[in-house]
């Protein structure tokens, strides 16, 4: 958006991950969202990256024309860069021309060339970064009239990410259906308890005597009881 300065830039790749800089040994940056932008004109391209918690930006990378990105393990990528994040005050306010890469002839300010590299959950969102970064890497060289005869096509491993993520939601609505119809079950079966309990109630009621019949019941009971006189004696 335009306060965080990429309202001009679409991205083209967008995973989580982790940021390494290399200062004498590796060191952990930062976790979150990183992104490769490439600017509605394509004469700019970088590689952004926001911290999860605070939203801080962590990393501010242009893209340039001789940039590598290499796997570094199964999950990783490593490049040279120029972070344009290196003191707390640092944001993306960096002007578009300054980024340009003209005629293969880097423009930064004095910041220095840094060694960073960027973990993803795994392999195929890393081959997917490399794709993208690269994309995006030529479309900028051909936009400032550069010839690019490198042609980066998407790669499988963003087919294999698509599926995943088709599968993940699959089966997700398979789980709702199941815990919906679950309870469906239970429901019905809860109910039927409760017909059952009332039948049963119904059946007792039923099944006692009611209250004339039960005094009429009492009479002829207490007849049966009652001895039948003898002849009277006669002197």
């Amino acid at each position: 958006n335009m306060t965080s300065g990429e309202g001009n830039e679409t991205p083209v790749f967008e995973d989580l991950a982790i940021l390494f800089l290399f200062k004498d040994t590796w060191r952990v940056r930062g976790r979150g969202k990183l992104r490769v932008n490439l600017a509605n004109d394509k004469k700019m391209a970088r590689v952004v990256m926001r911290t999860d918690q605070t939203n801080k930006l962590i990393l501010n990378a242009p893209i340039k024309s001789s940039m590598i990105f290499t796997k570094h393990g199964d999950t990783g990528v490593m490049f040279r860069t120029v972070n344009f994040v290196q003191d707390a005050d640092a944001d993306l306010n960096v002007k578009a021309e300054d980024l340009e890469d003209t005629k293969n002839e880097t423009k930064t300010p004095n910041f220095e060339l840094s060694t960073v590299a960027v973990r993803f959950a795994d392999k195929d969102r890393a081959d997917m970064f490399i794709a993208k970064a690269n994309q995006a890497r030529c479309a900028v060289l051909e936009a400032l009239g550069g010839d690019s005869e490198e042609r980066w096509e998407d790669s499988d491993a963003e087919k294999r990410i698509l599926e995943k993520k088709e599968d993940a939601k699959a089966e997700i609505t398979t789980e709702k259906e199941e815990s919906k119809q679950q309870k469906e079950d239970d429901q019905k079966e809860d109910d039927n308890d409760d017909d059952d309990a009332a039948n049963d109630e119904k059946k007792e009621e039923d099944d006692q005597p009611k209250e004339g019949e039960a005094n009429e019941g009492e009479e002829a009971a207490a007849k049966e009881e009652e001895p039948e006189a003898g002849p009277e004696r006669v002197s």
